[in-house]
């Protein structure tokens, strides 16, 4: 169920950031971040969902909603990002916040999926921040 709540969150966000940003792409007034981080962002997203399914087949719940909504962020970030939205900046923002929280929840599990998890969300975190230099 929560998984579905936040899908159908992510998906209404996500819409309305596209409607949003028909409007404000013709003015051209926000900035973007380079497209840099994109590739980390999915393939965080995709670590994170793994993680996350791993937390919940061992009744982890707290850890597994931590992967899962930085799945969910990082996934959105390069959406974002990749069409060039007027909010990419602060999703790109959010999602380096997000990662940076994810791999510290991560390093407190002491198993492989945590360990990788938590690599790969440094890396999101890093190409995020690098984006918007």
């Amino acid at each position: 169920m929560t998984r579905l709540l936040i899908a159908l969150a992510a998906l209404g966000f996500s819409v309305s950031l596209a409607a949003a940003s028909h409007n404000t792409a013709r003015r051209g007034e926000e900035k973007v971040p380079k497209n840099t981080c994109v590739q980390p962002c999915k393939d965080c997203a995709k670590e994170c969902e793994s993680m996350a399914k791993h937390c919940r087949e061992n009744k982890q719940e707290g850890l597994a909603v931590v992967a899962d909504t930085c799945h969910h962020m990082c996934h959105t970030c390069a959406l974002a990002v990749e069409h060039r939205n007027f909010l990419s900046w602060t999703t790109c923002e959010l999602c380096e916040r997000y990662c940076n929280q994810c791999a510290t929840e991560c390093d407190k599990a002491a198993n492989e999926y945590a360990k990788k998890c938590a690599e790969m969300c440094r890396k999101c975190a890093t190409a995020c921040a690098d984006a918007r230099k």
